[in-house]
């Protein structure tokens, strides 16, 4: 009810211009609750945000699923792969690329685990990962995946963009990114 959209018209025409380039692609990670399978409890926060900011086209990966994939398919916590977990970003990658939600969080899971096959993830050798994020255990998710996937001998090249306004935020953001913006209104897209 209290969220508003942050990123400008103007912003947002270089965004969709962005991702209409058949080389980008986008989602969104986050770790508030989000839709899940029946019969699994968890509210649709996420979805309702990106519904706020038309942002519902892009795939999602929220803490509900996570939780229920945790609980019902793998017999953890169900807080087991929220960021800064490797398995929040490597579902959502997969996800990005357009493979089902469970599909992905299965393949993810297993190269968590030190299994998976290396053919799942090849498709991403060479890529440029950009993560724009507020928090540092969402950049500390996309660190870990790429230390799998370097295990994998699949190499993906990470740019992670935090973004606050909060001074103590932007003091831990900035020990672990590239760069810190106070507002995604000052993010240049054509340089990406």
């Amino acid at each position: 009810m209290h969220d508003r959209p942050v990123l400008t018209s103007e912003k947002r025409k270089k965004f969709d211009e962005w991702l209409a380039d058949d080389r980008h692609c986008a989602g969104i990670l986050t770790n508030r609750p989000s839709q899940t399978p029946p019969g699994y409890l968890s509210s649709p926060e996420a979805e309702l945000g990106a519904a706020l900011v038309a942002l519902e086209h892009l795939p999602l990966l929220g803490s509900g699923m996570l939780a229920w994939f945790a609980v019902s398919q793998c017999q953890l916590p169900d807080y087991t792969f929220l960021k800064p977990n490797p398995v929040h970003a490597l579902a959502l990658m997969q996800l990005c690329l357009g493979l089902p939600i469970e599909d992905a969080l299965v393949k993810a899971y297993d190269l968590w685990r030190g299994g998976g096959n290396r053919g799942d993830w090849v498709k991403f050798d060479d890529s440029k990962v950009v993560v724009f994020e507020d928090s540092v255990k969402g950049l500390q998710s996309v660190r870990s995946a790429q230390a799998l996937l370097d295990r994998e001998k699949v190499k993906i090249d990470i740019k992670l963009i935090g973004v606050s306004a909060n001074s103590i935020k932007r003091a831990e953001l900035e020990k672990i990114t590239d760069w810190v913006y106070t507002d995604i209104n000052q993010v240049d897209w054509e340089a990406l």
